[in-house]
């Protein structure tokens, strides 16, 4: 009986080891199969880890007429995964006194108009806004008013209070000027200069680099993709 039960297991053995591969088989398989994982593996984690943009930030110092590097920062893709400085504004640079959205929207509106009740009037900013745009014939801005107009007043008792009106004042005046690839706008408040901000663009449009004078704010910004 255990010599029966021996042949039957012998012959059930060696009838699926003919469907088998051989040993070295599978192990060749197997380690090109591993390293085609760690190939992909390391070539993922290269992709993620790769720097696709820059962004460096000088300081200018106009009496030397000399700049400094304030910071550089690096990205993947569109976010920001380093900076040797800390930059509080946003890049571009977009003006708080107007824009591009501004202009585009003078074009079908002007004067163009908004109102944001919401607006947390501090710093000169309001909850009332005109802009009054001149363009030049190829619809490009040469002067623009910024009218503004406060919504939320204290009375003499210290109660805040409303008005349903705008009563519009002069808040700034923007100039804009072009020469080639380069646009600059300048902005006046009470004939007082207050913001320089320039932009130089390739000739198929990519921002190249930024000057922005604010205040005290002096900055050179470089782009490089």
């Amino acid at each position: 009986m255990k010599r029966l039960l021996f042949v039957l297991f012998a012959l059930v053995f060696f009838a699926c080891g003919t469907e088998k591969q051989p040993v070295s088989s599978l192990t060749e398989n197997k380690s090109l199969d591993n390293s085609q994982s760690i190939a992909d593996s390391i070539a993922t984690k290269s992709n993620v880890n790769e720097i696709t943009s820059t962004i460096r930030i000088y300081s200018f110092i106009e009496d030397s007429g000399d700049s400094i590097p304030y910071s550089t920062l690096s990205y993947q893709g569109d976010k920001l995964v380093s900076a040797t400085q800390d930059f509080y504004s946003r890049l571009p640079v977009i003006s708080e006194y107007i824009n591009e959205d501004i202009v585009e929207q003078a074009k079908e509106e002007n004067p163009y108009e908004t109102f944001r009740p919401k607006t947390c009037e501090v710093g000169g900013t309001s909850a009332w806004n005109k802009y009054e745009v001149l363009f030049d014939s190829l619809m490009r801005p040469v002067e623009a008013v910024h009218y503004k107009a406060f919504y939320e007043f204290v009375d003499e008792e210290g109660e805040y209070y409303t008005k349903d009106s705008a009563e519009y004042f002069v808040g700034e005046t923007v100039y804009f000027e072009y020469d080639n690839l380069l646009k600059t706008q300048k902005v006046f408040r009470d004939s007082v200069l207050i913001e320089i901000l320039s932009k130089k663009y390739s000739k198929s449009g990519e921002l190249l680099s930024e000057r922005w004078k604010h205040f005290d704010k002096d900055y050179i910004i470089v782009y490089n993709k």
